[in-house]
């Protein structure tokens, strides 16, 4: 009786190894599909010039963030400027790339800094090469009121807003359609407060309740949207 209640133990067990096991590859074969059908639609949106995911920044909790909103393709990267909060999670978008180095843009001066810091994730001539680490990023320098498409086919365009860091000098803010990102701004240019007209989705960076000489604070940041409307 003891080794019938056995074998029917381990003939329960390997039945139920079994069917997990096929749930691993059922789920490994639908992730397969999955990437399979994001590739391809990455590939039909560039050609039909259509931008769905860019990603302004990558703050040292991207990972985090692009795995809550089921981001698996970037068709381009936005750098503002290059302090550790806004650059630190670069290497977690290994995981992005598709056939190609996804195209990032940012100033001359952020790319050079990012690429010294950062050379490995880059595509450039200084790159070394590493059959295990295929270059992630592509950089494109652009600069603040020139308008620029990161799909040669689109005709939708971005522009670079130039921003006030306080005594860090100048960064980088971004108008796409209807919707614009200023972040790490001290204060907004005449030019800039164009820049922002008919925005319908506006993301601003708001520091604190009190006065800071790099960053907004409460105050400033409603006097801005009362004014952009």
């Amino acid at each position: 009786l003891q080794w019938r209640e056995n074998a029917e133990g381990q003939r329960a067990e390997r039945k139920e190894e079994a069917e997990q096991r096929g749930e691993r590859e059922e789920e490994a074969e639908q992730r397969g599909e999955r990437k399979e059908e994001e590739e391809q639609s990455a590939q039909e949106r560039e050609e039909q010039g259509i931008l769905r995911h860019v990603l302004i920044d990558s703050s040292p909790d991207c990972r985090a963030q692009l795995l809550r909103a089921d981001v698996r393709r970037l068709d381009a990267v936005l750098y503002t400027h290059d302090h550790a909060d806004h650059c630190h999670g670069i290497d977690d978008l290994k995981w992005m790339r598709g056939k190609a180095p996804i195209p990032t843009y940012a100033t001359a001066s952020t790319l050079e800094s990012l690429m010294r810091r950062f050379e490995y994730v880059f595509d450039s001539p200084s790159s070394l090469p590493n059959p295990l680490y295929r270059p992630v990023l592509s950089g494109l320098a652009v600069q603040a009121w020139r308008k620029f498409s990161p799909l040669s086919s689109s005709s939708a365009s971005i522009l670079p807003i130039a921003l006030d860091h306080g005594f860090f000098g100048e960064v980088l803010g971004f108008r796409l359609g209807d919707l614009a990102y200023t972040t790490d701004c001290v204060s907004l240019s005449e030019r800039a407060f164009e820049a922002l007209e008919g925005v319908r989705v506006w993301i601003v960076g708001c520091l604190r309740r009190e006065a800071h000489p790099t960053h907004a604070h409460v105050g400033r940041v409603v006097d801005w949207a009362e004014r952009v409307g």
